[in-house]
């Protein structure tokens, strides 16, 4: 009798646990995500925080490992953007040619 009433404790709070679990979901969503991003950017960046804190104090390394990122990223985003807005604008100017290719397929096959 008290193992049977022990394993409906243990099943209700695994439910309840599963429950809140679910709960705690569909409400904290947007925070949990944050949260986890943030954990996730940090674990990712701690060797680079690691190695500049060598040299000076860990406030100064994590702001210079946020630097670099910053600085790695607006690189990269102001060299996409050039070739991106090319790629576009050649895209528009060429998009006639390529209906009227398409149409010319339809035909064949009397769409």
């Amino acid at each position: 009798m008290e193992k049977e009433n022990n394993k409906k404790q243990t099943a209700f709070f695994v439910v309840a646990a599963l429950v809140f679990i679910g709960i705690s979901i569909v409400f904290f969503g947007k925070i949990l995500s944050i949260i986890i991003f943030s954990a996730v950017l940090s674990y990712l960046m701690l060797p680079l925080v690691s190695r500049f804190e060598k040299s000076c104090a860990r406030s100064v390394s994590i702001f210079c490992a946020f630097f670099l990122i910053l600085a790695i990223i607006l690189a990269m985003i102001m060299l996409l953007i050039p070739s991106l807005t090319n790629q576009v604008s050649h895209f528009v100017f060429s998009l006639p040619d390529y209906i009227s290719g398409v149409e010319g397929v339809l035909d064949r096959f009397h769409f």
